[in-house]
Protein backbone atom coordinates (compact mmCIF):
# COMPACT_ATOMS: atom_id res chain seq x y z
CA UNK A 1 0.00 0.00 0.00
CA UNK A 2 1.30 3.58 -1.06
CA UNK A 3 0.56 7.05 0.61
CA UNK A 4 3.15 9.17 0.70
CA UNK A 5 3.81 13.38 0.42
CA UNK A 6 6.69 16.01 0.33
CA UNK A 7 10.87 16.23 -0.03
CA UNK A 8 14.20 17.66 -0.50
CA UNK A 9 15.83 20.93 -1.72
CA UNK A 10 19.65 22.12 -1.64
CA UNK A 11 23.21 21.47 -1.86
CA UNK A 12 24.36 18.99 -4.48
CA UNK A 13 26.19 16.51 -1.68
CA UNK A 14 25.62 15.32 1.79
CA UNK A 15 28.60 15.41 3.89
CA UNK A 16 30.36 11.87 4.01
CA UNK A 17 29.49 10.05 7.35
CA UNK A 18 32.73 7.39 8.12
CA UNK A 19 31.47 4.89 10.50
CA UNK A 20 32.67 1.89 12.44
CA UNK A 21 31.64 -1.69 12.14
CA UNK A 22 27.86 -2.23 12.77
CA UNK A 23 26.65 -4.49 16.36
CA UNK A 24 23.81 -5.18 17.71
CA UNK A 25 22.73 -5.17 21.20
CA UNK A 26 20.25 -8.22 22.25
CA UNK A 27 17.53 -7.88 25.22
CA UNK A 28 14.09 -8.20 24.68
CA UNK A 29 14.65 -5.51 21.56
CA UNK A 30 17.06 -5.79 18.65
CA UNK A 31 18.71 -2.44 19.36
CA UNK A 32 20.46 -0.69 16.38
CA UNK A 33 23.14 1.59 17.14
CA UNK A 34 23.79 4.09 14.57
CA UNK A 35 27.46 5.29 16.00
CA UNK A 36 28.30 1.83 15.05
CA UNK A 37 28.13 1.35 11.49
CA UNK A 38 30.32 -0.52 8.84
CA UNK A 39 32.20 2.35 6.11
CA UNK A 40 29.58 2.87 3.27
CA UNK A 41 30.79 3.47 -0.44
CA UNK A 42 27.66 5.60 -1.09
CA UNK A 43 28.50 8.17 1.82
CA UNK A 44 25.79 10.48 0.45
CA UNK A 45 23.02 7.74 -0.11
CA UNK A 46 23.42 6.75 3.99
CA UNK A 47 19.65 7.72 4.83
CA UNK A 48 18.36 5.80 1.34
CA UNK A 49 20.97 2.64 0.36
CA UNK A 50 20.89 2.61 -3.65
CA UNK A 51 22.47 -0.34 -5.03
CA UNK A 52 21.20 -3.14 -6.48
CA UNK A 53 20.25 -6.06 -4.47
CA UNK A 54 19.42 -4.22 -1.87
CA UNK A 55 16.14 -4.85 0.21
CA UNK A 56 14.22 -4.42 3.15
CA UNK A 57 11.37 -6.38 5.10
CA UNK A 58 8.62 -4.76 6.27
CA UNK A 59 5.07 -5.88 8.60
CA UNK A 60 2.42 -3.99 7.33
CA UNK A 61 -0.86 -2.99 9.76
CA UNK A 62 -3.91 -1.67 8.81
CA UNK A 63 -7.20 -0.99 10.30
CA UNK A 64 -10.39 0.37 8.41
CA UNK A 65 -13.27 1.63 10.06
CA UNK A 66 -16.86 2.21 8.67
CA UNK A 67 -20.05 4.08 9.67
CA UNK A 68 -23.21 5.17 8.14
CA UNK A 69 -24.63 8.35 9.33
CA UNK A 70 -27.53 5.99 10.96
CA UNK A 71 -25.55 3.39 12.05
CA UNK A 72 -24.62 3.72 16.19
CA UNK A 73 -22.06 1.24 15.77
CA UNK A 74 -18.89 1.50 14.08
CA UNK A 75 -17.60 -1.26 11.64
CA UNK A 76 -14.08 -1.96 11.96
CA UNK A 77 -11.76 -4.58 10.05
CA UNK A 78 -8.62 -5.00 10.52
CA UNK A 79 -5.60 -6.95 8.15
CA UNK A 80 -1.52 -7.79 8.51
CA UNK A 81 0.45 -8.22 5.92
CA UNK A 82 4.36 -8.46 4.78
CA UNK A 83 6.15 -6.41 2.20
CA UNK A 84 9.45 -6.92 0.76
CA UNK A 85 10.88 -4.20 -0.70
CA UNK A 86 14.00 -5.19 -3.40
CA UNK A 87 16.39 -2.73 -5.26
CA UNK A 88 16.68 -4.41 -8.86
CA UNK A 89 18.61 -3.65 -11.80
CA UNK A 90 19.83 -0.11 -13.00
CA UNK A 91 17.70 1.53 -15.72
CA UNK A 92 19.54 3.51 -18.10
CA UNK A 93 19.31 7.09 -17.78
CA UNK A 94 21.07 9.82 -19.21
CA UNK A 95 23.65 11.31 -16.69
CA UNK A 96 22.12 9.18 -13.86
CA UNK A 97 24.08 6.42 -12.48
CA UNK A 98 21.99 5.92 -9.05
CA UNK A 99 18.34 4.95 -11.17
CA UNK A 100 16.92 1.42 -9.89
CA UNK A 101 14.04 -0.76 -10.39
CA UNK A 102 12.49 -1.53 -7.52
CA UNK A 103 10.60 -4.83 -6.83
CA UNK A 104 7.60 -5.06 -4.57
CA UNK A 105 7.30 -8.50 -2.86
CA UNK A 106 4.27 -9.34 -0.90
CA UNK A 107 2.73 -11.98 1.35
CA UNK A 108 -0.78 -12.43 3.92
CA UNK A 109 1.02 -14.17 6.53
CA UNK A 110 4.73 -15.33 8.20
CA UNK A 111 4.77 -18.81 6.12
CA UNK A 112 3.53 -17.83 2.97
CA UNK A 113 6.03 -17.50 -0.03
CA UNK A 114 6.37 -14.03 -1.34
CA UNK A 115 5.00 -13.15 -4.72
CA UNK A 116 5.83 -10.28 -6.86
CA UNK A 117 3.39 -8.25 -7.44
CA UNK A 118 4.49 -4.80 -8.97
CA UNK A 119 7.63 -2.98 -9.99
CA UNK A 120 8.47 0.83 -9.49
CA UNK A 121 11.67 2.64 -9.83
CA UNK A 122 13.93 4.48 -6.99
CA UNK A 123 16.43 7.22 -8.29
CA UNK A 124 18.45 9.83 -7.10
CA UNK A 125 18.29 13.01 -9.08
CA UNK A 126 20.97 16.18 -7.50
CA UNK A 127 19.68 16.15 -4.37
CA UNK A 128 16.28 14.67 -4.48
CA UNK A 129 15.42 10.93 -3.72
CA UNK A 130 12.13 10.02 -6.04
CA UNK A 131 10.51 7.01 -5.47
CA UNK A 132 7.80 6.49 -8.22
CA UNK A 133 5.02 4.28 -7.33
CA UNK A 134 1.80 3.67 -9.50
CA UNK A 135 3.54 5.94 -12.03
CA UNK A 136 3.02 8.78 -9.03
CA UNK A 137 6.61 10.08 -8.21
CA UNK A 138 7.01 10.61 -4.38
CA UNK A 139 9.99 13.17 -3.81
CA UNK A 140 11.04 11.13 -0.19
CA UNK A 141 13.86 12.81 0.73
CA UNK A 142 15.76 16.27 -0.26
CA UNK A 143 19.24 17.15 0.77
CA UNK A 144 20.56 18.83 2.98
CA UNK A 145 19.15 17.05 6.05
CA UNK A 146 18.15 19.54 8.63
CA UNK A 147 15.64 20.21 11.46
CA UNK A 148 12.46 21.64 9.81
CA UNK A 149 13.57 22.02 6.44
CA UNK A 150 10.76 21.24 4.49
CA UNK A 151 9.75 20.74 0.60
CA UNK A 152 6.52 20.11 -1.58
CA UNK A 153 7.16 16.56 -2.05
CA UNK A 154 4.39 15.98 -3.94
CA UNK A 155 4.79 18.32 -7.03
CA UNK A 156 5.96 15.85 -9.76
CA UNK A 157 1.78 14.49 -8.86
CA UNK A 158 -1.34 16.19 -10.73
CA UNK A 159 -3.26 16.15 -7.23
CA UNK A 160 -6.49 16.20 -9.16
CA UNK A 161 -8.95 13.64 -9.17
CA UNK A 162 -8.96 11.01 -8.49
CA UNK A 163 -5.00 12.38 -6.30
CA UNK A 164 -6.94 14.96 -4.39
CA UNK A 165 -5.67 12.78 -1.33
CA UNK A 166 -1.72 14.07 -1.86
CA UNK A 167 -2.50 17.54 -2.21
CA UNK A 168 -1.10 20.41 -0.13
CA UNK A 169 1.79 18.05 1.56
CA UNK A 170 4.55 20.16 2.60
CA UNK A 171 7.36 17.26 4.04
CA UNK A 172 9.32 18.47 6.55
CA UNK A 173 12.14 17.22 8.87
CA UNK A 174 11.34 16.95 12.33
CA UNK A 175 12.77 15.16 15.55
CA UNK A 176 16.42 14.94 14.09
CA UNK A 177 18.28 11.95 15.80
CA UNK A 178 16.18 10.84 18.41
CA UNK A 179 15.72 7.45 19.36
CA UNK A 180 12.32 5.10 17.92
CA UNK A 181 10.89 1.85 19.36
CA UNK A 182 9.18 -0.70 17.64
CA UNK A 183 7.94 -3.82 18.11
CA UNK A 184 11.35 -6.06 17.89
CA UNK A 185 13.97 -3.27 17.44
CA UNK A 186 15.42 -0.02 18.47
CA UNK A 187 16.96 2.56 16.90
CA UNK A 188 19.36 5.46 18.69
CA UNK A 189 19.13 8.30 16.11
CA UNK A 190 16.39 8.23 13.12
CA UNK A 191 15.04 11.09 11.15
CA UNK A 192 11.38 11.92 10.90
CA UNK A 193 9.99 13.16 7.63
CA UNK A 194 6.52 14.33 8.39
CA UNK A 195 4.60 14.46 5.36
CA UNK A 196 1.52 16.05 6.46
CA UNK A 197 -0.11 17.09 9.54
CA UNK A 198 -3.79 18.38 8.68
CA UNK A 199 -7.30 18.07 11.03
CA UNK A 200 -10.02 20.04 12.25
CA UNK A 201 -12.93 18.62 14.69
CA UNK A 202 -14.46 15.76 12.41
CA UNK A 203 -11.23 15.28 9.62
CA UNK A 204 -7.62 14.22 10.30
CA UNK A 205 -4.85 13.25 8.01
CA UNK A 206 -1.65 12.36 8.95
CA UNK A 207 1.38 11.10 7.26
CA UNK A 208 4.90 10.45 8.75
CA UNK A 209 8.19 8.57 8.07
CA UNK A 210 11.38 7.52 10.03
CA UNK A 211 14.74 7.26 8.12
CA UNK A 212 17.60 5.29 9.98
CA UNK A 213 20.93 5.54 8.31
CA UNK A 214 22.25 2.59 6.28
CA UNK A 215 19.11 1.14 6.28
CA UNK A 216 16.67 3.57 4.81
CA UNK A 217 13.13 4.09 6.15
CA UNK A 218 12.47 2.19 9.10
CA UNK A 219 8.27 3.21 10.05
CA UNK A 220 5.82 4.63 8.46
CA UNK A 221 2.36 6.13 9.89
CA UNK A 222 -1.18 7.21 7.41
CA UNK A 223 -4.06 8.93 8.91
CA UNK A 224 -6.97 9.13 6.47
CA UNK A 225 -9.89 9.15 9.00
CA UNK A 226 -13.26 10.83 9.60
CA UNK A 227 -15.54 10.88 12.79
CA UNK A 228 -19.17 12.53 12.82
CA UNK A 229 -19.21 13.66 16.59
CA UNK A 230 -15.85 15.94 17.24
CA UNK A 231 -16.40 15.28 21.16
CA UNK A 232 -14.69 12.31 20.18
CA UNK A 233 -10.92 11.33 20.33
CA UNK A 234 -9.29 10.51 17.38
CA UNK A 235 -8.78 6.88 18.54
CA UNK A 236 -12.43 6.41 18.16
CA UNK A 237 -12.29 7.12 14.64
CA UNK A 238 -16.04 6.67 12.50
CA UNK A 239 -14.58 5.90 8.86
CA UNK A 240 -11.23 5.81 7.11
CA UNK A 241 -8.17 3.75 7.68
CA UNK A 242 -4.90 3.65 9.57
CA UNK A 243 -1.60 2.23 7.88
CA UNK A 244 1.55 1.70 9.92
CA UNK A 245 4.36 -0.08 8.75
CA UNK A 246 7.63 -1.41 10.75
CA UNK A 247 10.76 -2.99 9.29
CA UNK A 248 12.00 -6.59 10.62
CA UNK A 249 14.78 -7.16 8.77
CA UNK A 250 16.69 -5.65 5.80
CA UNK A 251 20.25 -6.51 3.64
CA UNK A 252 23.12 -6.23 6.09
Amino acid sequence: MSYIRNHFCSNERLAFFIVLLACFLHSCKKEFNSNNLPNNTLADTVWQPLYASYWQEYQIDSTFFYKDKDDTTINISSSKSFQKIVIGKPIASFGMDNDFELEYWYKNDVNSPYTLQKVNRIRRENNLFILTENNLSFIKLMLPIAQDFSWNGNRMISTDAPFEFYKDWIYKYKDLNKSLTLQILFFNKTVKVEQIDDSNLIEKRYAAEWYVEQIGMVYQEIYDVKKQNPLNGWDKPENGYIVKKQIIDWKK
